[in-house]
Protein backbone atom coordinates (compact mmCIF):
# COMPACT_ATOMS: atom_id res chain seq x y z
CA UNK A 1 0.00 0.00 0.00
CA UNK A 2 1.39 3.58 -0.88
CA UNK A 3 -0.46 6.04 1.99
CA UNK A 4 -1.17 9.67 1.28
CA UNK A 5 0.99 10.89 3.96
CA UNK A 6 3.64 9.03 3.08
CA UNK A 7 4.07 7.31 6.01
CA UNK A 8 7.37 6.50 6.27
CA UNK A 9 9.64 5.67 9.50
CA UNK A 10 11.43 9.50 10.19
CA UNK A 11 14.20 7.34 12.28
CA UNK A 12 15.25 5.09 9.66
CA UNK A 13 17.03 6.14 6.26
CA UNK A 14 15.84 5.69 2.74
CA UNK A 15 17.04 2.11 2.41
CA UNK A 16 16.06 0.77 5.91
CA UNK A 17 12.45 2.33 4.88
CA UNK A 18 12.25 0.55 1.42
CA UNK A 19 13.33 -2.75 2.88
CA UNK A 20 10.98 -2.79 5.78
CA UNK A 21 8.50 -4.85 4.24
CA UNK A 22 11.40 -7.31 2.89
CA UNK A 23 12.81 -7.85 6.32
CA UNK A 24 9.41 -9.05 7.46
CA UNK A 25 9.68 -11.56 4.41
CA UNK A 26 13.15 -12.74 6.51
CA UNK A 27 11.50 -13.43 9.18
CA UNK A 28 9.24 -15.56 7.81
CA UNK A 29 12.03 -17.38 5.78
CA UNK A 30 11.98 -16.07 2.17
CA UNK A 31 15.07 -14.05 2.16
CA UNK A 32 18.90 -13.22 3.39
CA UNK A 33 20.00 -9.99 4.22
CA UNK A 34 22.25 -9.70 1.19
CA UNK A 35 19.12 -10.31 -0.92
CA UNK A 36 16.71 -7.60 1.06
CA UNK A 37 19.50 -5.10 0.54
CA UNK A 38 19.33 -6.27 -3.27
CA UNK A 39 16.24 -5.84 -3.79
CA UNK A 40 15.53 -2.52 -1.48
CA UNK A 41 18.31 -1.29 -3.76
CA UNK A 42 16.31 -2.16 -7.09
CA UNK A 43 13.33 -1.05 -5.82
CA UNK A 44 15.34 2.90 -5.20
CA UNK A 45 16.80 3.04 -8.59
CA UNK A 46 13.12 1.84 -10.27
CA UNK A 47 11.51 5.58 -9.04
CA UNK A 48 14.73 7.33 -9.87
CA UNK A 49 16.43 7.88 -6.31
CA UNK A 50 19.62 5.68 -6.40
CA UNK A 51 22.47 7.64 -4.34
CA UNK A 52 19.46 8.75 -1.96
CA UNK A 53 19.97 5.89 -0.05
CA UNK A 54 21.12 7.13 3.51
CA UNK A 55 19.17 9.82 3.39
CA UNK A 56 16.26 10.24 6.19
CA UNK A 57 12.93 11.36 5.26
CA UNK A 58 13.01 15.00 6.77
CA UNK A 59 16.14 15.99 3.47
CA UNK A 60 14.13 14.45 1.28
CA UNK A 61 11.20 17.00 -0.78
CA UNK A 62 7.22 15.89 -0.53
CA UNK A 63 7.81 14.12 -4.32
CA UNK A 64 11.10 12.03 -3.34
CA UNK A 65 9.07 11.01 0.13
CA UNK A 66 6.48 9.56 -2.18
CA UNK A 67 8.71 8.20 -4.30
CA UNK A 68 10.38 6.33 -1.39
CA UNK A 69 6.97 5.36 -0.18
CA UNK A 70 6.29 3.56 -3.51
CA UNK A 71 9.52 1.89 -3.52
CA UNK A 72 8.46 0.67 -0.23
CA UNK A 73 5.37 -0.82 -1.88
CA UNK A 74 7.05 -2.57 -4.86
CA UNK A 75 9.82 -3.87 -2.71
CA UNK A 76 8.32 -7.51 -2.31
CA UNK A 77 7.38 -7.46 -5.79
CA UNK A 78 3.25 -7.75 -4.98
CA UNK A 79 1.10 -8.56 -7.49
CA UNK A 80 -1.51 -6.04 -6.21
CA UNK A 81 -1.05 -2.22 -5.22
CA UNK A 82 -3.45 -0.32 -3.42
CA UNK A 83 -2.57 3.99 -3.66
CA UNK A 84 -4.74 5.89 -1.56
CA UNK A 85 -4.93 9.78 -2.93
CA UNK A 86 -0.74 9.47 -3.00
CA UNK A 87 -0.79 12.77 -4.72
CA UNK A 88 -3.19 15.15 -2.84
CA UNK A 89 -0.18 16.53 -0.95
CA UNK A 90 2.25 17.33 -3.98
CA UNK A 91 2.06 20.45 -5.82
CA UNK A 92 0.79 20.81 -9.58
CA UNK A 93 4.15 20.30 -11.36
CA UNK A 94 4.79 17.70 -9.41
CA UNK A 95 1.65 15.45 -9.29
CA UNK A 96 1.31 16.06 -13.25
CA UNK A 97 5.27 14.39 -13.37
CA UNK A 98 4.84 11.48 -10.84
CA UNK A 99 1.31 10.05 -11.92
CA UNK A 100 2.76 9.28 -15.36
CA UNK A 101 5.77 7.86 -13.62
CA UNK A 102 4.08 5.68 -10.87
CA UNK A 103 2.20 4.48 -14.34
CA UNK A 104 5.02 3.59 -16.13
CA UNK A 105 6.90 2.16 -12.79
CA UNK A 106 3.69 -0.60 -12.29
CA UNK A 107 3.55 -1.42 -15.46
CA UNK A 108 7.30 -1.88 -15.87
CA UNK A 109 7.29 -4.31 -12.42
CA UNK A 110 4.05 -6.19 -13.88
CA UNK A 111 1.59 -5.04 -10.34
CA UNK A 112 -1.82 -3.83 -10.54
CA UNK A 113 -2.82 -0.73 -9.23
CA UNK A 114 -5.81 0.11 -7.70
CA UNK A 115 -5.27 4.18 -7.51
CA UNK A 116 -7.94 6.35 -5.40
CA UNK A 117 -8.63 9.53 -6.78
CA UNK A 118 -10.93 12.93 -6.13
CA UNK A 119 -9.61 14.09 -9.08
CA UNK A 120 -11.02 13.21 -12.50
CA UNK A 121 -8.38 14.39 -14.82
CA UNK A 122 -5.52 12.04 -12.98
CA UNK A 123 -8.14 9.30 -12.75
CA UNK A 124 -8.77 9.10 -16.40
CA UNK A 125 -5.28 9.79 -17.06
CA UNK A 126 -3.79 7.37 -14.99
CA UNK A 127 -6.42 4.14 -15.56
CA UNK A 128 -6.84 1.45 -17.96
CA UNK A 129 -10.14 0.91 -16.45
CA UNK A 130 -12.00 3.21 -14.37
CA UNK A 131 -14.44 2.74 -11.63
CA UNK A 132 -16.56 5.79 -10.25
CA UNK A 133 -17.91 4.92 -6.73
CA UNK A 134 -21.16 7.45 -5.15
CA UNK A 135 -22.14 6.16 -1.29
CA UNK A 136 -19.73 3.19 -1.36
CA UNK A 137 -21.49 1.63 -4.60
CA UNK A 138 -19.90 1.75 -8.47
CA UNK A 139 -21.95 3.94 -10.28
CA UNK A 140 -20.36 2.83 -13.63
CA UNK A 141 -17.17 0.73 -14.52
CA UNK A 142 -15.46 1.31 -18.06
CA UNK A 143 -12.60 2.12 -19.77
CA UNK A 144 -11.59 6.04 -18.89
CA UNK A 145 -12.99 6.84 -22.91
CA UNK A 146 -16.02 5.16 -22.42
CA UNK A 147 -17.11 6.40 -19.11
CA UNK A 148 -15.87 10.25 -20.50
CA UNK A 149 -18.09 9.80 -23.24
CA UNK A 150 -20.87 7.39 -22.39
CA UNK A 151 -21.52 8.44 -18.64
CA UNK A 152 -24.88 6.32 -17.78
CA UNK A 153 -25.94 8.49 -15.15
CA UNK A 154 -26.75 12.03 -14.37
CA UNK A 155 -24.18 11.43 -11.13
CA UNK A 156 -21.12 10.47 -13.36
CA UNK A 157 -21.87 12.82 -16.21
CA UNK A 158 -21.14 15.52 -13.50
CA UNK A 159 -18.72 14.07 -11.78
CA UNK A 160 -16.25 12.99 -14.07
CA UNK A 161 -17.02 15.72 -17.12
CA UNK A 162 -17.49 18.25 -15.34
CA UNK A 163 -20.20 19.00 -17.62
CA UNK A 164 -23.09 21.99 -17.60
CA UNK A 165 -26.72 20.94 -17.02
CA UNK A 166 -29.78 23.06 -18.47
CA UNK A 167 -33.54 22.28 -18.38
CA UNK A 168 -34.86 20.77 -21.20
CA UNK A 169 -38.87 20.72 -22.04
CA UNK A 170 -40.46 18.35 -24.33
CA UNK A 171 -42.25 19.74 -27.09
CA UNK A 172 -43.68 16.64 -29.46
CA UNK A 173 -40.67 14.45 -31.11
CA UNK A 174 -38.19 17.22 -29.53
CA UNK A 175 -36.40 18.60 -26.39
CA UNK A 176 -36.65 23.01 -26.12
CA UNK A 177 -33.69 24.32 -24.52
CA UNK A 178 -32.07 27.81 -24.44
CA UNK A 179 -29.42 26.38 -26.83
CA UNK A 180 -31.94 24.98 -29.01
CA UNK A 181 -34.18 22.26 -30.25
CA UNK A 182 -33.15 18.49 -30.17
CA UNK A 183 -34.55 15.18 -31.04
CA UNK A 184 -36.00 13.16 -28.12
CA UNK A 185 -34.46 10.11 -29.50
CA UNK A 186 -37.59 7.69 -28.73
CA UNK A 187 -37.54 8.65 -25.02
CA UNK A 188 -40.66 8.23 -23.70
CA UNK A 189 -43.20 11.56 -24.17
CA UNK A 190 -44.71 10.39 -20.41
CA UNK A 191 -41.32 12.04 -19.08
CA UNK A 192 -41.68 16.13 -19.57
CA UNK A 193 -38.37 17.37 -18.38
CA UNK A 194 -35.27 16.27 -18.42
CA UNK A 195 -31.75 17.70 -18.32
CA UNK A 196 -29.61 18.73 -21.32
CA UNK A 197 -25.55 17.64 -20.53
CA UNK A 198 -23.49 20.13 -22.21
CA UNK A 199 -19.66 19.50 -21.75
CA UNK A 200 -17.45 22.78 -21.63
CA UNK A 201 -15.50 22.08 -24.65
CA UNK A 202 -18.59 21.29 -26.57
CA UNK A 203 -19.83 24.89 -26.04
CA UNK A 204 -19.30 27.08 -29.18
CA UNK A 205 -19.61 30.93 -28.88
CA UNK A 206 -19.81 33.58 -31.16
CA UNK A 207 -20.66 37.25 -30.60
CA UNK A 208 -24.33 38.54 -31.68
CA UNK A 209 -26.32 41.31 -29.79
CA UNK A 210 -29.53 38.70 -30.23
CA UNK A 211 -28.07 35.96 -28.10
CA UNK A 212 -28.87 33.42 -25.68
CA UNK A 213 -25.56 33.62 -22.97
CA UNK A 214 -23.70 36.58 -21.76
CA UNK A 215 -20.37 36.61 -20.59
CA UNK A 216 -20.03 37.04 -16.89
CA UNK A 217 -16.19 36.33 -16.30
CA UNK A 218 -13.43 34.97 -18.14
CA UNK A 219 -10.04 32.95 -17.20
CA UNK A 220 -6.92 32.53 -19.04
CA UNK A 221 -5.52 29.45 -18.15
CA UNK A 222 -2.37 29.36 -21.10
CA UNK A 223 -3.59 26.98 -23.93
CA UNK A 224 -7.30 28.22 -23.35
CA UNK A 225 -9.84 30.45 -22.09
CA UNK A 226 -12.69 29.38 -19.06
CA UNK A 227 -15.79 31.20 -19.47
CA UNK A 228 -18.41 31.85 -16.83
CA UNK A 229 -21.89 32.56 -18.74
CA UNK A 230 -25.37 33.43 -17.80
CA UNK A 231 -28.50 32.01 -19.40
CA UNK A 232 -31.74 34.97 -20.05
CA UNK A 233 -33.29 32.34 -17.21
CA UNK A 234 -30.49 33.28 -15.10
CA UNK A 235 -28.62 30.06 -14.82
CA UNK A 236 -25.07 29.61 -15.26
CA UNK A 237 -23.09 27.43 -17.92
CA UNK A 238 -19.23 27.66 -18.43
CA UNK A 239 -17.29 27.16 -21.75
CA UNK A 240 -13.78 26.39 -23.01
CA UNK A 241 -12.14 27.54 -25.87
CA UNK A 242 -9.05 28.00 -27.27
CA UNK A 243 -6.56 31.21 -27.06
CA UNK A 244 -7.19 32.46 -30.77
CA UNK A 245 -10.29 34.35 -30.22
CA UNK A 246 -11.30 36.35 -27.28
CA UNK A 247 -15.13 37.54 -25.93
CA UNK A 248 -15.40 40.15 -23.41
CA UNK A 249 -16.86 40.09 -20.02
CA UNK A 250 -20.33 41.37 -20.37
CA UNK A 251 -20.82 40.45 -24.30
CA UNK A 252 -23.55 39.18 -25.47
CA UNK A 253 -23.29 35.85 -27.56
CA UNK A 254 -24.76 33.04 -29.12
CA UNK A 255 -24.12 29.34 -28.26
CA UNK A 256 -24.52 26.26 -29.49
CA UNK A 257 -24.17 22.79 -29.20
CA UNK A 258 -20.90 21.15 -31.23
CA UNK A 259 -22.74 17.81 -31.62
CA UNK A 260 -26.45 17.35 -33.02
CA UNK A 261 -27.66 14.79 -30.59
CA UNK A 262 -26.69 15.91 -27.21
CA UNK A 263 -26.98 13.70 -24.12
CA UNK A 264 -30.26 14.38 -22.43
CA UNK A 265 -30.93 12.83 -18.87
CA UNK A 266 -34.92 12.44 -17.66
CA UNK A 267 -36.59 12.98 -15.23
CA UNK A 268 -39.70 13.03 -13.88
CA UNK A 269 -42.23 15.76 -13.79
CA UNK A 270 -41.84 16.21 -9.74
Amino acid sequence: MVFQDYALFPHLRVLDNVAFGLKTQARRGKGAAQQIQAEAERAIALVGLKGFEKRFPHELSGGQQQRVALARAIAPRPSLILLDEPFSNLDVQVRLYLRQEVRDILKGVGASGVFVTHDQEEALSISDSLAVMRAGQIEQFGTPEEIYRQPNSRFVAGFVTQANFLRAERDGDYWQTVLGAFPANGASPEVPVGELMVRQEELTMQADPAGNLVVRDRQFLGREYRYTLTTAQGDTVYARTSTHDCLEIGQTVDGKIATATPRIFCQSSS
